[in-house]
C-alpha cells in the first residue's frame, strides 16, 4: 500500500523550525554595519562579544539577509 492510496502522510520526523535571531543579536548586526563592516566580520565579532558557540550564533545567511 503506497502513501497517496490513503491519503494521509504520518512521519516519525518533526517539522524543522525556522531559527530566528533574538532582538539583541539584531540590533548588534544593524549597529556594526552602520560602521561599515562586512557580515562576515559582523558574524565573528558577535560570537566573540556574546560568547557565542558555532552553533548558537546564527548563520551568515541570516546575517547578510539583516544588513544588506
Amino acid at each position: 500500500m503506497a502513501v497517496f492510496e490513503l491519503h494521509d502522510h504520518f512521519t516519525t520526523a518533526q517539522d524543522v523550525r525556522k531559527k530566528v535571531m533574538p532582538l539583541r543579536q539584531k540590533e548588534f548586526c544593524k549597529e556594526m554595519a552602520e560602521q561599515g563592516l562586512k557580515p562576515v566580520r559582523i558574524r565573528n565579532a558577535m560570537k566573540v562579544k556574546m560568547q557565542l558557540s558555532e552553533n548558537s550564533a546564527p548563520t551568515l545567511r541570516m546575517v547578510q539577509n539583516l544588513v544588506n
